[in-house]
């Protein structure tokens, strides 16, 4: 008589004792599936499937984790009213920004080895990359673009901040309209010395959100205080334009604009392809590149009030109101320079002086 196998004894124990019977289901399923893969059948027994066991009760004392998803807030884009001047923190000077490398050989040679610069320009690189193309037409669809709106009324002028020099061509005819050598005129020659409403835009629909401020049919009240006092206020048009293909067929295409202003307002109309970096969009508040932005600027380049977008609220009466204060202002120190005989001592006179009068501003410096 032949012994029993290994198999037939763990059956028999199974029988005998039932606590070990999930252990030789195992082995036998276990040697079951052996046998079958070596062999050359086609059908495989399928794998028991074992119910887990149930979870254990979490006592008293154990915080339960859960993540409950925070809803979308679009209230968070609604723009603020600005805080703060915006601008850069010294004057404008000729010959800046013109976006031109006037560098010699040995400045750029010099450059190239330098390692700093190379650093800063890897930094502004990385940036640019990191700004998706598409963001700007994103933020459109929250009330229309706009960043921030207008402060209630104007910065002091101790407090407010520099417009930049801007570097570009106009529309007036010939060489007046290029500068000399052709290549542009500075701003600051036109800006410096008269009150300028600024309109900065940069495409069609920044277009027409800066005609609601100023246009004509749009803003009938500016363009008659503008009229009415057009040797110490004027409008000023930037249309920036960095695309080099877009900026010769803007320039091709001139003749329309020209056409739609007087020959005073076409050498007021500025068409600006370089100079305008990413450290001046951010001082001048120009978030969106698809957005118009208006400024009142006074006779010193300083921005005294800034809008985006289109008007909401007072923003337009608001508009009005600052120009008047700054035409006021204006006015008083012609006055002041007509009775103090402009005043050759080389002070500077100021808006204390225009309120205390010469004698006491005298004194005081």
């Amino acid at each position: 008589m032949k012994a029993p196998s290994v198999l037939l004894l763990r059956v028999l124990r199974n029988c005998a004792l039932p606590e070990t019977r999930q252990l030789c289901c195992y082995h036998v399923q276990s040697r079951y599936l052996r046998t079958s893969s070596s062999s050359s059948a086609v059908t495989k027994s399928p794998t028991p499937t074992t119910t887990p066991p149930p979870p254990r009760a979490a006592s008293p004392s154990t915080p339960t984790l859960s993540y409950t998803p925070t809803p979308r807030n679009d209230d968070d884009t609604t723009p603020k009213p600005l805080t703060h001047p915006l601008g850069l923190p010294r004057p404008p000077r000729p010959s800046e920004n013109t976006g031109i490398d006037t560098r010699t050989l040995r400045q750029r040679r010099n450059d190239l080895v330098d390692w700093d610069r190379h650093l800063h320009r890897r930094q502004e690189m990385t940036s640019q990359i990191s700004r998706s193309y598409f963001r700007d037409f994103s933020a459109m669809r929250h009330h229309k673009g706009k960043t921030f709106l207008a402060p209630p009324r104007l910065w002091r002028r101790e407090v407010s901040q520099y417009f930049p020099n801007l570097h570009g061509v106009t529309l007036a005819k010939g060489a007046q309209g290029k500068g000399e050598g052709g290549h542009g005129i500075d701003m600051v020659h036109t800006m410096r010395g008269r009150l300028s409403v600024v309109a900065l835009f940069s495409s069609e629909w920044a277009r027409a959100q800066v005609d609601a401020f100023c246009a004509p049919a749009q803003h009938p009240e500016l363009h008659a205080l503008l009229a009415r006092h057009t040797s110490v206020a004027q409008l000023v048009e930037i249309n920036h334009e960095p695309n080099a293909l877009k900026y010769y067929l803007l320039r091709l295409f001139a003749y329309r604009l020209r056409g739609a202003r007087t020959p005073g307002q076409q050498a007021r109309y500025f068409i600006v392809r370089r100079g305008v970096t990413e450290r001046i969009r951010t001082l001048l508040g120009l978030a969106n590149s698809r957005v118009g932005y208006v400024y009142l600027v006074d006779a010193e380049c300083r921005i005294r009030w800034a809008a985006s977008a289109r008007p909401e609220g007072d923003e337009k009466v608001g508009m009005i109101k600052g120009l008047k204060r700054l035409i006021d202002e204006a006015a008083k120190m012609q006055e002041m320079d007509k009775v103090s005989g402009k005043r050759k001592d080389g002070i500077v006179v100021t808006e204390k002086e225009i309120e205390t009068g010469p004698s006491v501003a005298a004194g005081t410096a």
